[in-house]
Order: structure tokens, then C-alpha cells, then sequence
């Protein structure tokens, strides 16, 4: 995580997409705490199920289709 957004802890950033700059690429990232966590903390657990949503809500945006601008022509 500290490669994409660095001088920020995991409790606080988890599950909330960023908008980073990568190699000359924008990208979007989701932070999510490791999955051993959730194994061991069933709180992490709950957390981690509530990012895959996020995830999911996330790269439905993304590919959601953009509406094209229709204009309207007079006949005359």
C-alpha cells in the first residue's frame, strides 16, 4: 500500500478508492487489509467483505458507459 499512497495506515484508508498516478498511468486503487488479517480478527473480517463491495461498486463506475451528447437538429 505505502507504494501507491504513501504516510497512511490501513484502518484509515481501507475500502476508499484513490485516484494515484502509477509509471505515467492514472489507476485506481483500493486499499484492503491483507487477507491473513481477516483469518485472525473477525472485525477485519467484515471489513474486508464490505471492500470487495466497494471493489465491485468501483469497476461498475469505471465501465459503466458514458451517454453521449445528442443534438437535436431543426428540420426546416
Amino acid at each position: 500500500m505505502a507504494k501507491f499512497i504513501p504516510d497512511v495506515t490501513i484502518s484509515r484508508v481501507h475500502g476508499k478508492p484513490r485516484a494515484v498516478l502509477w509509471h505515467g498511468r492514472d489507476i485506481i486503487v483500493v486499499p484492503m487489509y491483507h487477507p491473513a488479517a481477516a483469518l485472525r480478527r473477525g472485525e477485519i473480517l467484515e471489513h474486508t467483505k464490505e471492500d470487495f463491495k466497494v471493489i465491485r461498486k468501483t469497476l461498475d463506475e469505471i465501465n459503466r458507459p458514458k451517454k453521449a451528447k445528442v443534438e437535436q437538429m431543426k428540420l426546416v
